[in-house]
């Protein structure tokens, strides 16, 4: 019996003996395209055919990319084979199949650490090639991957402490002191500080309720749970909550008191949420908009289970 590991997910870029084996080798794990590849393959493939409409092309592509959900991704998708007929071709037989795994309404709610490019990995390879070089055994390779990687952990773990020891404004700790402290307790330094900017960020912002949870006594009703400027969109969002089970219990608008950006977060049991902003899903840090409805309904509780970034 071939027992086969289970990744949060993967990032390569569209060459077919690496699509292959992931496939064969870890057919459970998510599978992403690198979007810096993705778009030097469109570029290698369709710019010479589309000569001076290819500035004209990539804009139209990258509003394509972004589409809210998977019906404005269709229909974005057709407009762009309409307009540009001469690469039709590459495109429907290329990226249109794959669409799951590199269009934002897609893999935005996937958890990636945040990641859409391999450039990390790539980078990375080419420090190790220094490290090595063709005239070192494989002893002194080893030896020098070895000490890098020892030194690199000497500097979390003195990252991990300073951030443990850091006071935060007054303000933040006096609202988020549980959050906090949890914090504080259980995860590392890029995650603590990454939640505090966050916390930070969300005094900016104003929530109103949709369906009325308990601990707010605002009440205002919406019937069109629509938002232009979501990075994805709020129907999509809750189809996506309700295909895996979830029961949404409440949702909440969040605005932004400046500019006046809104978001729907939606309140799940257990104290768990999703917002269509989709950092938690993606990165697996709590937005703003989390800390922001977390300051305001009493009965919603910070739990370490919504970071997921350490």
């Amino acid at each position: 019996m071939v027992v086969h590991e289970m990744l949060d997910g993967l990032v390569s870029d569209h060459h077919r003996s690496i699509i292959a084996s992931a496939h064969r080798i870890l057919p459970l794990t998510p599978h992403f395209f690198c979007i810096h590849h993705l778009d030097t393959n469109v570029a290698t493939n369709v710019c010479r055919s589309l000569g001076s409409q290819w500035s004209e092309f990539t804009q139209m592509f990258w509003q394509v990319y972004h589409a809210v959900s998977p019906e404005e991704f269709d229909c974005l998708w057709l407009i762009l084979l309409t307009h540009f007929p001469s690469a039709r071709q590459y495109l429907e037989d290329e990226l249109y199949p794959c669409r799951s795994q590199w269009a934002w309404a897609y893999t935005s709610f996937q958890f990636t650490c945040g990641v859409r490019t391999n450039g990390c990995v790539e980078g990375e390879n080419r420090v190790n090639k220094t490290i090595g070089g063709p005239k070192k055994s494989t002893i002194q390779l080893f030896n020098g991957v070895n000490e890098r990687t020892t030194g690199q952990g000497v500097q979390d773990m003195i990252r991990v402490h300073e951030a443990s020891r850091r006071q935060h404004a007054g303000p933040i700790k006096s609202v988020f002191p549980g959050p906090l402290q949890v914090l504080r307790m259980y995860v590392g330094p890029h995650a603590l500080q990454r939640s505090f900017k966050e916390m930070e960020l969300s005094m900016f912002y104003h929530m109103e309720v949709l369906q009325q949870p308990d601990g707010v006594r605002d009440w205002h009703m919406v019937n069109r749970f629509e938002n232009d400027t979501s990075y994805i969109g709020t129907a999509w969002l809750l189809r996506l909550a309700q295909g895996q089970g979830l029961q949404v219990q409440h949702l909440l608008r969040i605005t932004h008191l400046g500019h006046g950006t809104t978001h729907i977060l939606a309140i799940l049991p257990n104290n768990q949420y999703v917002c269509n902003c989709c950092m938690g899903m993606n990165i697996g840090i709590p937005c703003c908009h989390y800390f922001q409805a977390l300051s305001v309904v009493t009965n919603l509780h910070f739990i370490i289970g919504v970071v997921r970034a350490w």
